[in-house]
């Protein structure tokens, strides 16, 4: 199987709810924010582990896809590390 295929996959899913997230106006309390926010985290650690499984099936010949699917794919794991986790005073009020 190739995971190369699905990181790819997860890492456009990953860069559209990060798009979605900064571009659209949502409500603090919007379960629009909470889903993207929890498509990014999840996308970004799947898709971190498929391609670095990839690269460990690939062994030293790794291709340019799989580098920049690996690329992707750890910009949006680091992105999802910086995102907040909320502000209790704002969004749960």
């Amino acid at each position: 199987m190739n995971m190369n295929i699905v990181a790819s996959a997860l890492a456009g899913l990953g860069l559209a709810a990060v798009v979605d997230l900064n571009c659209r106006n949502h409500s603090p309390a919007s379960r629009a924010k909470w889903r993207d926010r929890n498509v990014i985290v999840l996308s970004g650690v799947v898709g971190t582990s498929f391609s670095l499984l990839q690269c460990i099936v690939e062994g030293r010949n790794v291709s340019a896809r799989t580098l920049i699917a690996l690329a992707t794919n750890a910009s949006i794991l680091a992105y999802s590390l910086q995102l907040p986790w909320g502000d209790p005073r704002r969004d749960f009020t």
